[in-house]
């Protein structure tokens, strides 16, 4: 369970760097036409929100209902696949270290936070990925201390239908846009949600009441804000939507699938409804 949270806090961190623009007061989408036998379905979520603010909407679980399979960005219910994830994750070059990166005092700063919070000896954090540290960080960002992964609860109603959970992409390829974090800028994240703590907290609140409202334009706001987003949008957003499309395609001539991805993959011009629509599909609210 600890490494699906650490997963869900990695998919979170991406998550405030993407971005929603569609504005059809749902998360849930029927996609049909262009010769496909039968619907499939798109659903939005947020990959790590507290159980207070957690809801299964009626249309998520109606889309189950009609579906075969489903698709998540990566399939978190084959153990196998999700310790390959975390093996990989974890591995740096020889030469890396996180103080190469920060001065002194940001590199002192950054390890108290780690040590106060996660008990993380300064060595060891100095060796640490960029992405674990960032997904530990965001973990601070909620108000609950364990909080649920919409991966993980349609994973266990996938489960308990019987239906099989396949993924979107392969790990190497979610890790290719999770490396994106390691460039020089990136590291700027650490100081500066470090020495204002109560940034990072507002932006997940204000990213949790716009998902909770289906408000995505105040979602995509809330997103567009945070540092750095210009820099990945394109490795952690619009390039892995493009490469998705046909593995969509594929899939749903084959049997109706519910894919569920993160809420910010969803609109734009270069959203996965768009990218759709654009190869023929109708693709339509469902409320």
């Amino acid at each position: 369970m600890r490494i699906k949270r650490l997963l869900s806090s990695a998919a979170l961190s991406l998550t405030i760097f993407t971005a929603c623009q569609a504005q059809d007061g749902t998360l849930t989408y029927k996609i049909s036409g262009n010769g496909l036998p039968q619907p499939s379905y798109l659903y939005g979520t947020i990959h790590m929100i507290c159980n207070d603010d957690f809801y299964m909407p009626a249309t998520l679980q109606s889309a189950m209902d009609n579906v075969q399979s489903v698709y998540l960005e990566l399939d978190l219910a084959d153990s196998a696949k999700v310790a390959h994830m975390m093996k990989k994750v974890m591995e740096v070059p020889d030469n890396y270290r996180l103080s190469n990166y920060l001065t002194a005092d940001e590199f002192k700063r950054v390890t108290g936070f780690y040590q106060t919070n996660f008990y993380l000896d300064p060595e060891k954090v100095d060796r640490m990925p960029p992405i674990v540290l960032i997904s530990l960080m965001v973990r601070t960002f909620t108000a609950c201390p364990s909080p649920r992964s919409y991966e993980h609860e349609i994973t266990k109603m996938a489960a308990a239908a019987n239906k099989p959970v396949d993924g979107l992409e392969t790990v190497e390829d979610q890790l290719r846009a999770l490396g994106k974090y390691t460039d020089s800028a990136s590291f700027r994240t650490f100081p500066d949600f470090i020495d204002n703590p109560e940034k990072g907290r507002e932006a997940y609140r204000r990213m949790v009441a716009a998902y909770k409202a289906k408000d995505v334009r105040a979602l995509y706001e809330v997103i567009k804000s945070q540092p750095e987003f210009h820099k990945v949008e394109d490795a952690i957003l619009i390039n892995r939507n493009r490469s998705w499309i046909p593995v969509i395609e594929a899939a749903s001539r084959k049997a109706p699938v519910l894919y569920a991805v993160g809420a910010g993959h969803l609109g734009g011009e270069d959203g996965v409804i768009s990218l759709l629509r654009q190869k023929g599909y109708t693709v339509e609210p469902v409320r």
